[in-house]
């Protein structure tokens, strides 16, 4: 029995193996000193993994995951594309059509400049028309002046009613009567009233 019990003391006091000193004396800590360093660079703001890149090492995980990365950052900036090319268009045909209602109102304002002078020359030639006519009237209206009551009365009766209103308007009262007298008295109360009507 004391063969078995030394036997025993002698396996648990026995040196471990290469492999366990290995990991205890070499790896272990090889190991800690990176993640240490790791954790230090990081708080200092120092990529790590980019630095890594560009010496060439290439970390395992976190070069997959770039990759993927980068193929989604690739199709992400191609539809980005896409609808930045589609926004174009759209503001293209904006363009156009903001374009072409440009030119519309264009036409527009020459059309409606033109018939305004069209317009302005229509008045003129209006006004010197007027300014005939009212030297022509104020002729008319001198001559049945100088008319007597007996030859004017008739040629009143027979003239427009408007016409006649407008220059009996124009006659003083004293001529106006002699007219009125040699006028029927029908006639001379219609033309009467016609006088009131258009007197303002």
């Amino acid at each position: 029995m004391n063969k078995q019990v030394t036997k025993e003391i002698e396996e648990e006091v026995k040196s471990p193996g290469r492999f366990q000193v290995f990991l205890f004396i070499f790896f272990i800590p090889i190991l800690f000193l990176v993640f240490v360093a790791f954790v230090v660079l990081t708080l200092s703001d120092i990529n790590v993994v980019k630095k890594a890149e560009e010496i060439g090492i290439s970390i395992p995980f976190l070069s997959e995951d770039k990759t993927a990365e980068q193929t989604s950052t690739a199709e992400s900036s191609d539809q980005k594309v896409v609808k930045l090319q589609d926004q174009i268009k759209e503001k293209e045909a904006e363009i156009s059509s903001l374009n072409s209602e440009i030119s519309r109102q264009q036409e527009e304002n020459q059309q409606l400049v033109l018939e305004q002078e069209r317009l302005q020359e229509e008045m003129d030639a209006l006004r010197q028309a007027q300014e005939l006519d009212g030297k022509e009237f104020n002729e008319i209206v001198s001559i049945f002046k100088e008319m007597s009551g007996k030859s004017a009365a008739p040629v009143i009766m027979n003239m427009d009613d408007e016409e006649a209103t407008r220059i009996l308007s124009q006659l003083p009262p004293d001529i106006l009567a002699d007219f009125f007298e040699k006028m029927p008295a029908e006639e001379a109360a219609r033309y009467t009233q016609l006088l009131a009507a258009s007197t303002p």
